[in-house]
C-alpha cells in the first residue's frame, strides 16, 4: 500500500506535469494578462519560468538547469552543446529551444536564433519570453515591422512588460524618424 501510495504521489508532483505542457499554465497566464501593474505579472512570471525551465525527466531538468548555468557565465559555446544535447534528447521541450535560441542570440547567430523561436513557439505559442526575443533578433537583422509586430505579440501575452514596452517606444520613435 505503501508503495501505491509513493506512486500516486510522485505522479501528482508538479515537477512530473512540468514544461509548457503544464495544466497550470492557463489560468497563470489568465492571471498575467489581469496582472494590474509590472510588480505582480513579475511573480506570475516567475511562476511560469519556474514551470517552462523544468521536465518531466529529472534527468533533463538536471542537464537544463546546467546548461543555463554555463550561459550565465558566458560560456557560449558550451552552453549550445548543452542546449543542443537537451533538444536532441527531447526536441518537444520548448524551454531548451528558448534557451538554445537566447545561446545563438548573444554569440550573434541571428539566423539560426530566429528559427529556435520559430520552434519554442510552436510548442509553446504564448511564450512572452520567445516574442519578446524574436523582437530583439528582428532588430538586429533591420527587419523593425516584424520587430514590431513580435514585441506586439509579447505584449498581448505578457502586457506589462516594462522593456517590451520601452523596445516599442524605440521602434516607434524610429519610424516617427524616418517617415517621409
Amino acid at each position: 500500500m505503501k508503495n501505491i501510495l509513493a506512486i500516486i504521489l510522485l505522479l501528482s508532483s508538479p515537477s512530473v506535469l512540468a514544461d509548457q505542457n503544464d495544466p497550470r499554465l492557463p489560468e497563470l497566464f489568465e492571471e498575467l494578462k489581469a496582472a494590474e501593474n509590472a510588480m505582480q505579472a513579475g511573480m506570475i512570471e516567475i511562476r511560469i519560468w519556474d514551470i517552462w525551465s523544468e521536465h518531466p525527466d529529472p534527468e533533463i531538468t538536471d542537464m537544463m538547469f546546467f546548461a543555463m548555468d554555463e550561459l550565465s557565465g558566458n560560456q557560449y559555446s558550451l552552453a549550445l552543446q548543452s542546449f543542443t544535447e537537451i533538444i536532441e534528447r527531447s526536441p518537444d521541450f520548448s524551454e531548451a529551444w528558448n534557451m538554445r535560441a537566447t545561446t545563438h542570440f548573444l554569440l550573434g547567430n541571428y539566423p539560426e536564433s530566429e528559427a529556435d523561436i520559430m520552434s519554442t513557439l510552436e510548442l509553446e505559442p504564448n511564450h512572452f519570453g520567445a516574442l519578446s526575443g524574436l523582437g530583439q533578433v528582428y532588430v538586429e537583422m533591420e527587419q523593425y515591422y516584424d520587430a514590431r509586430n513580435a514585441l506586439r505579440s509579447a505584449l498581448q501575452v505578457n502586457p506589462t512588460m516594462p522593456g517590451v514596452i520601452a523596445n516599442l517606444e524605440a521602434l516607434q520613435r524610429f519610424f516617427n524618424a524616418t517617415a517621409i
